[in-house]
């Protein structure tokens, strides 16, 4: 079992698949709403599914858009 808060998922993941994770500085809070959401799922076009069942707790607190999955 893994425990992750999201962002240290998707800068793991991306880790695994050798793609870059790194927030600027200017403007962070745009890098992790929106960048590092697309970056996991690219990541996991990469090295592909890892996990079977991912368990949210606070999801109040994720961003609406994070809930989507590219289904193929």
């Amino acid at each position: 079992m893994d425990v992750y808060p999201f962002h240290g998922l998707c800068k793991d993941i991306c880790g695994l698949a050798k793609l870059p994770f790194s927030p600027p500085p200017h403007d962070p809070d745009a890098f992790f709403r929106n960048e590092a959401p697309a970056l996991l799922l690219n990541a996991v076009d990469v090295i592909g599914s890892r996990y079977d069942t991912v368990v949210v707790d606070e999801g109040q607190d994720f961003d609406p858009d994070w809930w989507r999955y590219r289904w193929s």
